[in-house]
């Protein structure tokens, strides 16, 4: 009854009627409606455009690989029979661009744009790719003196053979060792594929004035660490990033547990926290060293360190 008596008396105010109440509702239902229907089509335009930036990127080295794969498919049908070597490793090379143009094609499809895989997934073929052309300009050089070689024991008189060959030699042991290397590279890739790592890890010392971190390189005036770094992937429910610091001795300086929480609220790779020392007021003067440790089934393991200076 009240609320009745309290619509009539604004009806009365306002001096508009029961339907003009109800066409003004509608008015503003459609706006609501507009504005919201104008910001959809917006975000949808804006992840449209990013899917489009991404598939371009994604069929760039789709095309790049395409042309690298059949590139290794002729040299191994040309191959001589009796170089098994390199035979191998033209094999291993081809199965490695046909896995990641498999990965490509995954990642054309995803209807989300995942930075780290795209970045992680470019950075290997962009590495394999110099690899080769190392490869490449090696055994060029390595044919040319060959044939530099052939050529001079054509020839009459005497020809220097030792410098000749210690060349050769170097070139081929050079060429050895990079293959070494690419199939090291090969293995490293393959074992770190989803492991964590700390990087980009930088620290300002300091403490709290008047509300506000301020900053400092003196051991005095810091009774903070700000520490700021980037996770290589989201850690996973079971996973616990530990830290700790160790002094110049390399006696390991307590921590107060406050981090942890200010961990679990920062829900991206992005971490910014504040270390503050547990049974000090403040951390001691010369060299501190921030060791970053993953914590899984009572287990722990470094993923990443950093140091500083206190004056």
């Amino acid at each position: 009854m009240t609320q009745v008596l309290v619509i009539n008396k604004i009806k009365q105010r306002l001096k508009v009627s029961s339907k003009d109440l109800l066409f003004i509702a509608i008015i503003l239902g459609l706006v609501i409606a507009l504005l919201y229907k104008i910001t959809q089509t917006g975000f949808m335009k804006q992840e449209t455009r990013l899917l489009e930036q991404k598939n371009q990127v994604l069929d760039t080295y789709l095309s790049k690989l395409d042309k690298e794969i059949k590139d290794r498919q002729y040299q191994i049908a040309n191959l001589d029979s009796t170089n098994q070597e390199q035979k191998e490793d033209l094999i291993n090379q081809l199965n490695f661009l046909k896995q990641k143009r498999k990965e490509i094609l995954k990642l054309r499809k995803e209807k989300e744009v995942n930075y780290q895989k795209i970045l992680a997934l470019t950075s290997a073929i962009d590495r394999q790719q110099a690899n080769t052309q190392k490869t490449r300009s090696l055994q060029r050089k390595i044919r040319t003196l060959n044939d530099s070689i052939r050529a001079m024991l054509g020839q009459d008189g005497d020809v220097e053979i030792p410098g000749w060959q210690y060349k050769f030699e170097n070139l081929q042991s050079s060429y050895q060792e990079l293959m070494s290397e690419n199939r090291q590279l090969k293995t490293r890739l393959s074992t770190l594929s989803g492991k964590v790592f700390a990087t980009n890890i930088h620290s300002q010392p300091g403490e709290m004035l008047r509300g506000k971190f301020d900053p400092s390189t003196r051991a005095r005036r810091t009774s903070l660490i700000k520490l700021k770094f980037k996770l290589t992937r989201v850690l996973q429910t079971q996973e616990k990033l530990i830290i700790k610091l160790f002094d110049q001795n390399q006696q390991e300086f307590a921590l107060k547990g406050n981090y942890l929480s200010e961990l679990r609220k920062q829900a991206t790779n992005y971490k910014t926290i504040y270390l503050e020392p547990a049974n000090t007021k403040r951390f001691r003067r010369g060299k501190n060293t921030v060791k970053l440790f993953l914590a899984q089934n009572g287990q722990s393991k470094p993923i990443g360190v950093h140091s500083l200076y206190l004056r």
